[in-house]
């Protein structure tokens, strides 16, 4: 499987699940409600995959707080794992890099998205991502943990 970025692999043979967490880059185009299909990937896309990309953002303070303590670290992002389930059951893990982004290739389908909890309220899952051969989808989560300290 070609990777775009850093990867962190797994195959777990009992329950046929497998696990995996891409980075990578390329735009894409986002709803509220963080199912999406949007814009055609780029001639050098792998035949017949879409991918996902997404942004996390967590919120760490509030309003009248401001500091150094208010920027999530990496290890905070990497708290909230993003988990994919396709429609025949493979779960995918994706650790959101330094900034919060996310990217995978995935094959065309309707996946489940939702985050593990670590901090604070989620928005944006869990959510229905549609995947389409050769498309962008985008998925936006907002956690805003700054009433959790």
């Amino acid at each position: 499987m070609p990777v775009i970025g850093v990867v962190v692999c797994i195959l777990v043979l009992a329950g046929a699940l497998s696990y995996a967490g891409l980075r990578g880059s390329d735009g894409g185009t986002a709803t509220s409600s963080g199912a999406a299909v949007g814009t055609l990937l780029g001639t050098n896309a792998q035949e017949g995959l879409g991918r996902l990309e997404g942004v996390m953002t967590i919120t760490l303070c509030t309003k009248e707080e401001s500091g150094p303590q208010c920027n999530p670290s990496p290890e905070i992002f990497a708290l909230h794992k993003v988990y994919l389930l396709s429609e025949d059951e493979e779960l995918y893990t994706l650790i959101p890099d330094k900034d919060g982004n996310f990217s995978v290739m995935l094959p065309p389908g309707t996946y489940v998205a939702d985050v593990e909890k670590g901090l604070g309220s989620v928005k944006g899952v869990p959510a229905a991502v549609i995947i389409g051969s050769g498309e962008v989808a985008t998925l936006l989560i907002n956690i805003d943990a700054s009433a959790a300290h």
